[in-house]
């Protein structure tokens, strides 16, 4: 004979009623981000040619846009710091780790101790080919480069040769300034890194140079939480 089961609604005890309710505020309370989708845009920039103009890096359906804010018609271009010819102070890593960086910022020892080979970077330049022999080397630039990407998320980077007080980084979400901060200055062939965490998620950030300055291992993560988008492709959904 079937089993008959009855429609009568059981009423739980009080005390676990209790203990449900509990369990559930302590389980909101205790959501945090799960992972992170780790952006490396620097990543991108190895396989590009020396000198080639940078103005969007396309990374696993992200984008990072690059601006430049200068008096003249200045471009940010990759600069490899593998050979960095006339420019001995952008190079990687110091040549107290046998590389051919050459200042006293980068030094074993020093705060600012250059001993990575960081690759191809971003600085500002005239917009024209440093591997052209029929071209001189062109003026590097001080100036302001503008990093807008289409995620929000902690960025991360990594300054060349802050030989100055005046070089300011400014963060941005939604279009409003959200921190900033003075990078510090560690001398010649120093490097060092700049972590944007504090100020939470953004979407831009700007970086206002005094003087030659290269912006090197440039990465984004795109927090992911277990209430929220659980693969990158509804996180990326969720900003279209």
């Amino acid at each position: 004979m079937p089993q008959r089961f009855s429609s009568r609604a059981v009423r739980p005890h009080r005390a676990g009623v209790a203990a449900v309710i509990f369990s559930s505020i302590l389980t909101i309370g205790l959501v945090q981000p799960a992972a992170a989708v780790k952006l490396d845009f620097s990543e991108e920039l190895q396989s590009l040619r020396n000198g080639t103009p940078v103005e969007t890096v396309r990374l696993h359906g992200a984008t990072m846009r690059v601006d430049v804010e200068h008096h003249s018609s200045n471009v940010a271009i990759v600069f490899d710091t593998e050979h960095p010819k006339h420019y001995p102070e952008l190079g990687t890593p110091n040549e107290d780790f046998d590389g051919p960086g050459d200042g006293n910022g980068g030094e074993r020892g020093e705060e600012g101790e250059n001993k990575s080979d960081l690759g191809k970077v971003l600085v500002i330049a005239d917009e024209y080919d440093l591997d052209d022999d029929d071209h001189s080397a062109p003026e590097l630039e001080d100036g302001v480069i503008r990093l807008s990407f289409s995620h929000q998320g902690y960025v991360t980077f990594e300054l060349i040769n802050v030989d100055d007080d005046d070089t300011h980084v400014v963060a941005y979400r939604d279009h409003e300034k959200v921190g900033e901060l003075e990078a510090r200055d560690l001398g010649e062939n120093s490097v060092q890194k700049i972590d944007l965490a504090r100020f939470g998620s953004i979407d831009r950030v700007e970086i206002e140079t005094d003087g030659v300055v290269a912006v090197a291992a440039i990465k984004l993560d795109v927090p992911v939480t277990g209430t929220e988008a659980t693969t990158w492709t509804q996180v990326k959904k969720s900003y279209r």
